[in-house]
Formats: structure tokens, C-alpha cells, sequence
């Protein structure tokens, strides 16, 4: 007990310390839309003209993608997260279909997208092996060799404003930052030197908030 009223000290204290430099608002939450768990993520990384994105949610959120795509029928969200006792969660059969399914390659190619100098970067997405536990690899092929571009990701933002993607990379500047429905691009240099990053105020506060929401969920687990 003494425990979770720790925990639950913590969080406010991330909370209000955030509210020192940026307001929150949070708004009521669709039961099938869970953008206040751990945020989804992806890892960035160049080679010549080639931007490699590996992205992946956890497992509920990317389920929601295949129920948004009409792959998984209404509720599979709801159902894989325990919520309701009246809709099957969706079997590995129908996992696997949403994995090799040609709308969900070209949802990856409209909200994961890079230019270079205003140039689209030419998308291609390997289908995916296990989207729903592993997330999906989606390979952009610039004009030129890749020095700075802009990366946009958008991916669940539809579903709710409050998804937002965190993506870190290697030898990049910034060495992170986050995809979110206010600022869903960003631009990115690649061959920075080692240790070199750019933190803004909004990413300040994203990772305060993104803290608290993890410190949450970790409480919201231990009250089941």
C-alpha cells in the first residue's frame, strides 16, 4: 500500500513540474482509442539514399489500426484489452492477415513519409512478419545521399489526437523527438557527431509527460 501511494506521489510531482513549462490538456478518451499507455515508437536510422524506420505500438494500439482498416471487426480493440466480454479478441489467423495486408502497407506509406530538399522519398514496406507484436520496417529511398531530411509520422493520430510516436535514432541530431498531431515532422541530420543533440522545450515537456504516463499505467497494473 505504502507502495502505490509512493508511485502515485511520483506522478503528480512529474506532472506538476511539466505544467511549469507547458499546459496538458487531456480530453475524454473513446473506449477504442488508448493513447495515454506506453507510446508507440520507432527507430531511425540512414545508409546512403535509404532512411530505415522501424516502428512498433504495443500490441492493443496496433490492433486498433487493423479495426480503423475494416481488417479486424468493430470492438477487436476493446476485446484485446480485456474490456469487453462479449467480442472474441482477434485470433493469430486474423493477426496474420492484417500483417500481410496491402491497406496496412499503405497506411505505413501515408503517415510514415520523408522528404528530402522537398523531394518525396520513394517509400517500400517488407510485409510485415508480426505487425501486431512486432511492429512493421518501412525503407525510403532518397534523391541523394541522406544529410538532412524531414521525417513525418503520423501513424494512430487519426484514431486519437493525444497518439504520439517517440523515435530515437544513431549518429542523428536530434538524437530523438516526438511525432505528435501538433508537430507530426521534424527535421532530422544524420552523421552527427557522437554526442551531439537538440533538445527544444516541447520535448522537454513531451518527456515529462510521456514519464508520467508510463509512471500511471505502471500504478493502473498494480491497483488489478
Amino acid at each position: 500500500m505504502l507502495r502505490r501511494h509512493l508511485l502515485a506521489a511520483a506522478i503528480i510531482a512529474v506532472v506538476t513540474t511539466t505544467a511549469v513549462v507547458g499546459v496538458v490538456v487531456v480530453a475524454a478518451v473513446p473506449a477504442a482509442a488508448h493513447p495515454f499507455g506506453p507510446p508507440p515508437t520507432a527507430t531511425i536510422s540512414a545508409s546512403d539514399r535509404t532512411i530505415t524506420i522501424d516502428w512498433q505500438a504495443t500490441p492493443d494500439d496496433a490492433v486498433a489500426i487493423g479495426e480503423l482498416l475494416g481488417l479486424m471487426p468493430e470492438g477487436s480493440t476493446a476485446a484485446y484489452r480485456q474490456e469487453s466480454a462479449a467480442q472474441v479478441a482477434p485470433s493469430r489467423q486474423a493477426e496474420a492477415a492484417l500483417s500481410a495486408s496491402p491497406l496496412l502497407a499503405d497506411y505505413l506509406r501515408e503517415h510514415i513519409t520523408v522528404t528530402q530538399d522537398g523531394t518525396p522519398c520513394a517509400p517500400d514496406v517488407p510485409a510485415p512478419g508480426d505487425f501486431v507484436h512486432e511492429g512493421a520496417r518501412i525503407l525510403l529511398t532518397c534523391p541523394d545521399p541522406v544529410a538532412e531530411v524531414t521525417l513525418r509520422i503520423t501513424m494512430l493520430h487519426s484514431i486519437h489526437p493525444a497518439y504520439r510516436t517517440f523515435a530515437v535514432g544513431a549518429d542523428t541530431s536530434p538524437s530523438q523527438s516526438v511525432f505528435t498531431v501538433e508537430a507530426p515532422a521534424h527535421t532530422w541530420r544524420f552523421g552527427a557527431p557522437a554526442g551531439e543533440a537538440t533538445t527544444t522545450v516541447p520535448m522537454i515537456v513531451g518527456g515529462g509527460v510521456l514519464l508520467a504516463v508510463v509512471l500511471l499505467w505502471v500504478w493502473r497494473r498494480r491497483r488489478v
